[in-house]
């Protein structure tokens, strides 16, 4: 039995750990982001289509987040639903993103809700790497 409950407590840490790092990379690549679309805005307007493909890839680390806080957290954590509001967030950027091109009214939405989803992933984030509300791990 001890072994077993080990390796349960080994695989929970690893989990943790990888949460984690995915949540810190999630905030430090939406900065990015707005880091290339500032450049690209301002001094190449070429960077605007690699700000939409690094977004494409931000967009597959927000479902890893939200499966890795499902797993370490539980479904009904207050972590858990806001990796996946995190999630949604980052859906509805995507689709403004790219309709931007042939809609003002989208392109004024991105910038905002970029900036609340960086808002929103930066606490997140402090969260999981403080340990607020994980102390049941």
């Amino acid at each position: 039995m001890a072994v077993g409950t080990q390796t349960g407590t080994s695989n929970r840490s690893s989990l943790m750990t990888a949460m984690k790092i995915v949540a810190v990379l999630y905030a430090a690549l939406v900065l990015v982001q707005a880091i290339i679309a500032g450049r690209g805005w301002f001094k190449d307007f070429d960077l605007i289509k690699t700000h939409g493909n690094i977004g494409t890839g931000v967009f597959v680390v927000a479902i890893v987040q939200v499966v890795l806080a499902f797993m370490v957290f539980g479904p009904r954590s207050s972590l858990t639903l806001g990796f996946a509001l995190v999630l949604i967030l980052t859906a509805v950027q995507l689709g403004l993103g790219y309709a931007s091109d042939e809609n003002s009214t989208a392109a004024s939405l991105h910038i905002p809700n970029g900036v609340l989803i960086f808002g929103l992933s930066c606490v997140l984030a402090s969260r999981v790497v403080g340990g607020v509300g994980t102390k049941s791990i």
